[in-house]
């Protein structure tokens, strides 16, 4: 079944830290009001390269999903503008917002 416009979504968005160096402000100024960002501690992405977390490294490039529940309307006014900033894999689910 399509999605409506006003239909509410929630945005899993999968990339990796080095492409959301000060992008979040720019997540704000695309109006999304709220969001998580969730750091990964391993990940293998399609580029083919492993990460993983390591006490002995203090840079690494670990993997980050941010999570945003916005409507459907939102995401398709704003989908290319989110893929520019955050250069990664979008996945939409329905969701419902419990008041």
């Amino acid at each position: 079944m399509p999605y409506r416009k006003d239909e509410t979504v929630l945005l899993r968005i999968f990339t990796r830290e080095s492409r959301m160096e000060g992008n979040l402000d720019k997540l704000v100024e695309l109006g999304f009001d709220g969001f998580t960002v969730l750091r990964g501690i391993a990940g293998y992405g399609t580029d083919g390269v492993a990460a993983a977390a390591d006490i002995t490294i203090e840079t690494l490039d670990l993997p980050v999903v941010i999570e945003i529940f916005t409507t459907y309307g939102k995401f398709r006014e704003k989908k290319d503008q989110l893929r520019a900033i955050t250069k990664g894999l979008i996945t939409l689910e329905r969701a419902t917002l419990d008041p």
